[in-house]
């Protein structure tokens, strides 16, 4: 049996299937433009206003007191992750990292870091213009002096 004059048209239907769907992604890229593409591929990729879960924070902070116990030297402890690094966390699950607004409306966001006195080195060494973000702890129990 003779099936060449069958495959034409299934490969054409194929081909044509996935211009059609080519020509609707070019389309909607056109209509919603850049940024509104860019904005989406960084929701994806970059929680950052959604904030940090407060679990996966506690979980960092753990693993970043384990690095920073390896460290023999008590200033490269201080400069450890641990001691530095903070988080933006949605405690009330609205969908947005807690914030405090400022005097003109604008939204700033709390920083929660590992220990009480990585939050209060931090704001005695930061110079940040304008309203100074509030510091809370998450108080995990570390050997280490920040």
């Amino acid at each position: 049996m003779n099936k060449k004059g069958a495959e034409l048209p299934l490969t054409t239907m194929i081909v044509a299937i996935i211009v059609i769907v080519v020509l609707v992604v070019i389309i909607a890229f056109f209509l919603s433009g850049t940024y509104s593409l860019k904005q989406s591929i960084s929701r994806i990729f970059y929680g950052t206003t959604g904030g940090t879960d407060q679990g996966l924070a506690v979980q960092i902070c753990q693993q970043n007191c384990d690095v920073a116990k390896s460290l023999t030297n008590p200033d490269l402890q201080k400069q450890s992750q641990f001691c530095k690094q903070y988080f933006n966390l949605d405690t009330n699950n609205d969908g947005e990292a807690d914030f405090n607004p400022d005097t003109s409306g604008k939204k700033v966001y709390i920083r929660w870091y590992c220990t009480p006195e990585a939050a209060t080195s931090a704001a005695s060494k930061e110079s940040i213009s304008g309203t100074q973000p509030e510091r809370r702890s998450l108080a995990i129990p570390c050997e280490i002096s920040c």
